[in-house]
């Protein structure tokens, strides 16, 4: 664990399991306890054409936001079979993705545990294993939606979170991880990026917890960017409960909820890095970034994580 000083500019070399070290009993540690689907799907065509499908967002009535291979050969009225039954048909088309009504006589999320893939990122050059179901899964996984791991829980075990536990609070919100996560920014200018939306959930609980914390004047320590984003997604409406977000952080930005984050190693051209950049400045993201590779940090996902301050 790589930590960062915003106040000084002082960064040092440290481990994952002191992270308890730095929290004080008024501060409160919050996770998001999305867990990752076997989201990718191989099916065929009428042409026997396999194409891969990645499962975003559940839409409701079996239809979901998907990233299709090929996607500029898929059209709408396409149909396509699975194994163990199921068959899906594209609703609808965008730019990126594909609207997919599947149909299948029984529980979907079960049938994706009998066929589905654990959707581990393409810059990991293998094939998903079983042990990727745990790996790749925070130990508080509860609600079931996210095509993408919230990876710095990865980080995470039962007794760090006991450990964690006695010296601050602990509190959860849901961000299904999907597209407006891990989507590259591809214009000339980080400002014309268009986010897309997440589905996230701010318990009433973890808001009472919030507001007790600050009364205490205690720090707020975000475990994740795409907890950052529920957090400052809620602060700004003022309000619990679900909703969809397309909350964009970049420079300059005024945090209004979150004064210390926990966070792996993003890639270039994210828009995780540019959150990041918002919250110690570009100056410090190299200086750190640099460090990083000179020590030889593991980066992204299954890599290490970086504790700012």
């Amino acid at each position: 664990m790589m930590v960062v000083e915003r106040s000084s500019g002082k960064i040092w070399d440290d481990h994952i399991q002191n992270f308890p070290q730095f929290l004080h009993s008024n501060d409160l540690v919050i996770f998001n306890n999305s867990r990752v689907i076997p989201a990718r799907l191989y099916g065929v065509n009428f042409k026997g054409k396999q194409r891969e499908f990645l499962l975003l967002k559940d839409l409701g009535n079996d239809v979901w936001e998907c990233l299709v291979s090929k996607s500029s050969q898929v059209n709408q009225g396409d149909a396509f079979i699975f194994p163990a039954g199921l068959k899906a048909t594209i609703e609808n088309t965008h730019d990126e993705t594909r609207q997919v009504k599947f149909h299948y006589h029984g529980n979907f999320l079960e049938c994706l545990e009998k066929i589905g893939h654990m959707p581990l990122p393409p810059y990991i050059k293998r094939e998903d294993e079983v042990s990727d179901r745990g790996r790749y899964q925070t130990i508080f996984a509860e609600h079931h939606g996210s095509a993408a791991s919230p990876t710095a829980g990865l980080h995470f075990t039962a007794d760090m979170m006991k450990s964690l536990a006695s010296k601050a609070s602990v509190g959860f919100v849901t961000l299904h991880v999907g597209i407006g996560t891990f989507f590259p920014i591809r214009t000339k200018h980080i400002e014309n990026h268009r986010m897309h939306g997440e589905f996230y959930h701010m318990p009433r609980t973890t808001f009472d917890q919030i507001n007790l914390t600050r009364k205490k004047g205690g720090k707020i320590i975000a475990v994740g960017t795409t907890t950052v984003r529920v957090l400052e997604s809620a602060d700004e409406k003022e309000k619990t409960g679900t909703g969809c977000t397309k909350k964009y952080i970049q420079p300059p930005y005024q945090f209004r909820c979150v004064d210390q984050l926990l966070t792996n190693f993003h890639q270039p051209c994210s828009t995780l890095l540019v959150m990041v950049s918002a919250l110690m400045g570009l100056d410090l993201v190299k200086k750190s970034y640099q460090r990083a590779i000179e020590k030889k940090y593991r980066l992204f996902s299954y890599g290490d994580c970086m504790l700012i301050l």
